[in-house]
């Protein structure tokens, strides 16, 4: 009927394009429209109605969903289909909308959604970007979109995170993104704990800032060096070794080598992967009756008790893992038969999975370490059984693999 043009009582115009339509079918979907047609504005007896804010491409795609309810959003009408149904009153399309750029967020694109969030007051979207805003300066990872963060969701930011040390690096990239920033330096490293900072980090990368180097920075790097959380007293060591059978033991003072069995992990397997985590440790996958496993426990030394964490996307044996920055990182691993390049990392504040860039290589019971803002592989067995003397590093900042020289 829309299409014929038959009973059309009213044309929309965007730009130069017309589109007849009926009075009743645009107010019945559109709030917008129905003020317009049933209040006494301008338009309300207007055989034309001008659109000057919504391009013709968008306008086509709003006037089928006014009449079909129907509508294909993409990465490259998101934005323009969010403008013109915000303008339009469409709130179901509006949400449909919000929901597109949810599943379409991520690190690099995170800050610009943030904005576009408060600008059109989206809460599912706001509370979506924040938490990868959080992620990267939790890891001190630095954006291309850095320049586009407003100080108010850096301040946000930087309270939300408790790595110290990373809120400092994240406050340098800020001010650094873009000129007139540095005036806000002094007014905004009260957001950061320096005394949280280790002695270290101290004496080398705050010292080293430029934007220290006043009356006010000088008391405040005195004051982190004096404090007692800064000196960084030795702590104890401890230190749990295991069989492929699922037997564990602990040393709680390596001084005294007195050793205690650890009770089994819920799921016995062999050929699981352990490595060390603030409090305990946390073993993940291995093969049980043949079956590789996707199980995930973390123990805990103070009071002796495993928990369940969320389970590996893929079940893997004799992979490798590594616990950095609240990450877990799973890399590599076998299946019985094939080697994995697969890579993947879980959240734990947020308890959640996600996958990473695979490895250049198919590989297990390879060694990590993590150095620099990168995570290093080293070596490992490839498939048929032969040993590797390849090193990969895994860029935190770039999320990219790159070749380092062999062993």
């Amino acid at each position: 009927m829309r299409e014929a043009g038959e009973f059309a009582d009213v044309t929309l115009v965007f730009d130069q394009q017309r589109m007849p339509c009926h009075r009743v079918i645009l107010a019945g979907m559109s709030e917008y429209f129905r003020r317009m047609f049933l209040v006494n504005m301008m338009e309300s007896g207007a055989q034309e109605v001008s659109m000057d804010a919504i391009s013709p491409n968008t306008g086509e795609l709003l006037v089928d969903y006014l009449y079909t309810g129907r509508i294909e959003i993409s990465t490259q009408n998101a934005q323009d289909l969010l403008a013109a149904s915000d303008m339009l009153l469409l709130g179901d399309l509006k949400q449909k909308i919000e929901e597109f750029l949810v599943s379409h967020t991520d690190s690099e694109n995170c800050v610009s959604m943030l904005n576009l969030a408060r600008f059109y007051d989206m809460e599912l979207l706001l509370r979506d970007a924040q938490k990868f805003l959080h992620k990267l300066a939790k890891e001190a990872i630095d954006t291309e979109e850095m320049h586009l963060l407003q100080e108010k969701d850096l301040i946000e930011t930087l309270q939300a995170n408790s790595w110290q040390e990373n809120n400092f690096c994240f406050l340098q990239k800020w001010v650094g993104s873009a000129e007139g920033r540095a005036d806000r330096f002094d007014a905004l490293i009260q957001h950061v704990s320096l005394s949280q900072c280790s002695k270290e980090f101290i004496c080398s990368t705050v010292i080293d800032e430029k934007l220290m180097h006043n009356t006010r920075g000088v008391r405040l790097i005195q004051q982190a060096i004096q404090s007692p959380r800064s000196t960084n007293p030795p702590q104890q060591q401890a230190l749990a070794v295991g069989t492929d059978g699922g037997e564990m033991w602990r040393c709680s003072d390596v001084n005294n080598q007195h050793w205690q069995p650890i009770q089994k992990p819920p799921t016995e397997c062999k050929w699981y992967s352990g490595c060390a985590s603030p409090g305990g440790f946390i073993v993940s996958g291995g093969r049980r009756n043949g079956i590789n496993q996707r199980d995930c426990y973390s123990y805990h030394a103070h009071d002796d008790q495993w928990n369940t964490l969320p389970p590996m996307s893929i079940a893997r044996a004799e992979h490798s893992s590594i616990y950095h920055n609240q990450h877990l990182y799973i890399v590599g691993g076998h299946d019985g038969i094939f080697n994995f390049d697969s890579v993947e990392t879980l959240d734990m504040d947020t308890l959640q999975w996600s996958p990473l860039p695979p490895l250049p290589i198919l590989v297990h019971r390879c060694y990590l370490v993590v150095a620099s803002n990168g995570l290093f592989v080293l070596g490992g067995v490839k498939n048929l059984g032969v040993w590797s003397a390849d090193v990969h590093e895994f860029d935190f900042r770039l999320h990219s693999w790159r070749s380092r020289s062999p062993m």
